[in-house]
């Protein structure tokens, strides 16, 4: 092909081209591949682009112009065709009709001695001002840096040798011989487990991954011998992780490719934007990209099983990024240059930030991150002085409180201060209730409040100590609906979103009953010349209280056991003709006994 015109885009990614074959060609340089091209009725002979906007001008031999309103076109969708730009209709310069005439210019016939009659002949020739014309600075947008995709766990290279991967469950090790060739060994830490692994790298892989389930590797596109001309018979692997299900591949059109054990395809994922890196871990997926037009970087979580997206979130790039990970709960983590953790949790509502000091290691010494476990953070100390890799690499755990938590005494039962907030709770309604004192909403909501406050510290503190059934028990003991949501969000923070719902019913039941009570309390009927029933227990004698007909009638309510949600408002629904005489418990009459 010969080429006739060609131009830079202002980023200097992508150059256009036209052709003697009356064609104009797109192209990405940094990804080797043509983008489009377009036909034309005659050969190209410029091209210009809009310096701020994705717009291109092209002129051709016939003396026309062409405006290209999106050249390069964005595709994210994973079933969207390919599209063509608009193109708007030609428009000629020189217009075939008009006569030679026309191309006369009449200032040539102008007088110009009568420019001076104008003038005043006292008026200073140095008042006479001529006005120049404004200089135009055009504004040239500097060019997007593209930041370089890596794979996590994998090492630099030196003494030939390096870490395709390294993680609690063993290594691959790739060793460079001096004829270009390689090898690869795969081996475990338990040696019972799995044998080792070695064999000839003819494929030239060049990214691993090494789980219980297997070994993932990835190899680059093909290329010729030219160094200026690169031809990619496929696309280029990115990054590649792996899961307890399913195989996951990055690539550089924006996908990430998902296969089974087997090799077979199941779907993609379009990204908005270059892949970086990728991981995966017990159904959850994350995505590392860089967004379009911009340096800003971006992660995704997927949730494998729903197919649906937890959380998206900027990267800050103060710093660069040099390994990612999402642990099993769910839980995004980051590591940057600066030493650097970044977690996420409650899928990004929840952002601590670690330091770690990697000046203390020593100037022959540095380190990489392989795991998030626990509460820990496992990573690689690399002695520069040391042959590398096996003598050199000496794994240690550096202990993390990944869980930011508060101090609790833990249960009820242990926790003397929530134990007796919640008798004074009782007290006070009881007391209410039968008419011992008058109505005091806000005493009562915020001793409701307070109850809560300690029940919720100890619901958290179950949950950090993964105690389900704990945590319920905890949940039947809240009054307010606040303090169920209160409830629901620490469930959602610490990745246990299988108690919203089991909460959100306990939450349901409670109100419902509460609802229930308060109609019933409004429907009854009272007799205003009746005495009120006062229950009073009989300290000296160890017998069961009397009470009059007439004091019966009066009072229709005993009091609510609000540290027992299961139970139901107790009513007493007393008629005439039962017997005079009403006998209760100890444990009934008096709501602040010993065995409550």
């Amino acid at each position: 092909k010969v080429v006739t015109s060609a131009q830079w885009s202002p980023n200097g990614r992508y150059v256009v081209y036209g052709t003697e074959e009356e064609k104009l060609y797109f192209y990405d340089f940094e990804e080797r591949r043509e983008l489009n091209q377009m036909n034309f009725t005659k050969m190209v002979t410029g091209i210009s682009w809009n310096l701020n906007e994705n717009k291109l001008v092209v002129t051709t031999r016939a003396g026309e112009i062409e405006y290209i309103s999106e050249p390069i076109v964005m595709i994210t969708d994973a079933d969207a065709p390919h599209i063509t730009s608009s193109r708007k209709a030609f428009q000629p310069i020189v217009d075939d009709d008009d006569d030679d005439e026309d191309l006369v210019d009449d200032k040539m016939f102008l007088d110009h001695e009568a420019d001076d009659l104008g003038l005043d002949d006292e008026d200073d020739v140095e008042s006479i001002k001529e006005e120049r014309p404004k200089s135009i600075q055009r504004f040239v947008p500097a060019p997007i840096k593209k930041i370089r995709p890596f794979q996590p766990n994998q090492t630099p290279e030196k003494d030939f040798k390096l870490f395709l991967d390294y993680t609690n469950i063993g290594m691959i090790v790739k060793r460079l011989e001096s004829d270009g060739t390689s090898n690869i060994d795969v081996l475990c830490h338990d040696r019972s487990a799995a044998k080792p692994q070695h064999f000839f790298n003819n494929m030239n892989f060049d990214k691993g991954r090494i789980s219980e389930h297997g070994s993932l590797f990835s190899s680059p596109p093909t290329r010729s011998q030219n160094d200026w001309l690169i031809q990619y018979k496929t696309e280029s692997v990115l990054a590649i992780a792996m899961d307890a299900r399913f195989c996951y591949a990055g690539l550089n059109d924006r996908f990430v490719y998902v296969f089974s054990f087997g090799g077979k395809f199941v779907r993609k994922f379009g990204i908005v934007g270059d892949i970086v890196s990728i991981s995966a871990n017990n159904s959850f997926l994350m995505v590392v990209y860089q967004k379009q037009n911009s340096e800003v970087l971006e992660f995704t979580l997927i949730n494998m099983n729903t197919k649906k997206v937890l959380c998206k979130q900027e990267i800050s790039n103060l710093y660069e990024l040099k390994w990612i990970q999402v642990t099993d709960q769910g839980v995004p983590c980051l590591y940057n240059s600066n030493g650097e953790l970044l977690l996420h949790f409650g899928h990004c509502g929840y952002s601590p930030t670690i330091l770690f000091k990697e000046s203390t290691l020593g100037p022959n010494c540095f380190s990489w991150p392989i795991q998030v476990d626990g509460k820990s953070l496992k990573y690689i100390l690399c002695k520069k002085n040391i042959p590398f890799p096996y003598p050199s690499m000496t794994p240690f755990m550096e202990p993390v409180d990944l869980i930011e938590t508060i101090n609790f005494e833990g249960d009820t039962e242990n926790n003397p201060k929530l134990l007796t907030d919640e008798i004074f709770l009782d007290e006070l309604k009881w007391r209410k209730e039968n008419g011992l004192i008058d109505d005091d909403e806000d005493e009562i909501e915020d001793l409701e409040a307070i109850v809560d406050k300690g029940i919720i510290e100890t619901i958290q503190s179950s949950m950090i100590k993964n105690k389900t059934k704990r945590v319920l028990d905890l949940c039947s003991f809240l009054h307010t609906e606040k303090s169920f949501n209160v409830a629901c969000r620490l469930a959602h923070h610490y990745n246990k979103g299988y108690l919203i719902d089991k909460i959100n019913s306990i939450k349901d039941f409670k109100l419902s009953q509460m609802e229930s009570s308060e109609s019933e309390d409004d429907h009854e009927e009272v007799n205003d010349d009746e005495d009120e029933l006062v229950l009073v227990e009989s300290q000296k004698e160890n017998r069961k209280p009397e009470i009059s007909e007439s004091q019966v009638e009066s009072n229709k309510n005993s009091f609510v056991d609000f540290l027992s949600p299961q139970k139901k408002r107790t009513t007493l629904n007393l008629e005439p003709e039962n017997s005079n005489v009403i006998k209760k418990t100890k444990s009934q009459l008096n709501p602040f006994s010993s065995k409550k």
